[in-house]
């Protein structure tokens, strides 16, 4: 005889991947990408990087 209680295996639900802490929790960038557990990118080194390889593409 089987039993029509749900079991909790039946009753499990898994929520899709939410990080615990929104991005720009802290002040601070690292600090906020370090507590969210990804890398930091300093938007300033990105322009500074794609600034010079601009200018090295116009000097040829």
């Amino acid at each position: 005889m089987k039993s029509s209680l749900p079991t909790a295996k039946d009753s499990v639900v898994v929520p899709e991947e939410s990080p615990a802490l929104p991005e720009g929790f802290f002040d601070d960038p690292q600090v906020d990408a370090r507590m969210r557990k990804v890398e930091y990118v300093d938007k300033m080194e990105v322009a500074w990087d794609q600034f010079t390889r601009e200018m090295k593409q116009e000097a040829n």
